[in-house]
């Protein structure tokens, strides 16, 4: 069963039942996760580093790694980038990578920016860049399986948790890939990003909570 299909089952065991499967779940432990960033930035030093590499980490590890970026001094939750909006839009991607690495260094688990940064590698005609394609799709594989992990998403009391909304809609339109997206708003303090969904007759809604 490919990545696609396995999603497209599960999300439609969860939109039919209205609830999660609860040994699929993570929790986000936020005050564990700030008191390691905080008191411990070293061990989520090292983390990243092994993220960076595309090595496999536990969710627990992993939640520290993307959720911890929230708690990292000058996070910038609302940041833009119009540099690389305007060098991926004309599909410049030689210098949408060099933008997408300057982005990543100082924000590591860009969701947006790393799927930028695969299409830049994959359509290179350098192998060595190809190659940083594969790395690319580990990243993004790590971040999106903790979202997916950490709420059914369908329901305002279980949502998703992001650190932005720009990850919100990036995980959406590049992951879940849904018929079609409808439109993107904020209920009750949370992202609401409206759909169409395979074989269902109504929209569905997904929730996106912060960290």
């Amino acid at each position: 069963m490919t990545i696609k299909k396995l999603i497209v089952a599960s999300l439609a065991l969860v939109i039919g039942c209205g609830a999660a499967m609860a040994a699929d779940r993570i929790k986000v432990d936020r005050k564990a996760i700030e008191s390691t960033v905080v008191k411990s930035p070293e061990k989520r030093n090292a983390l990243v580093a092994k993220y960076e590499k595309g090595e496999p980490l536990t969710p627990a590890e992993m939640a520290v790694v993307y959720y911890g970026q929230a708690y990292v001094p000058g996070h910038k939750p609302a940041a833009s980038y119009p540099d690389v909006d305007a060098a991926y839009a004309r599909k410049d991607y030689p210098a949408t990578l060099v933008l997408v690495d300057a982005v990543l260094k100082e924000n590591p688990v860009a969701l947006n920016q790393l799927f930028r940064g695969y299409v830049a590698a994959a359509n290179s005609s350098e192998p060595r860049i190809k190659a940083r394609a594969d790395n690319f799709q580990k990243r993004i594989d790590a971040i999106c399986s903790l979202i997916f992990s950490s709420g059914s998403g369908v329901t305002g009391g279980d949502p998703f948790v992001v650190l932005t909304s720009e990850d919100a809609m990036a995980f959406v339109r590049n992951y879940l890939q849904p018929t079609e997206i409808l439109g993107q708003a904020q209920i009750d303090n949370m992202d609401a990003i409206k759909v169409t969904w395979p074989d269902q007759p109504e929209p569905v809604i997904f929730y996106f909570a912060r960290p």
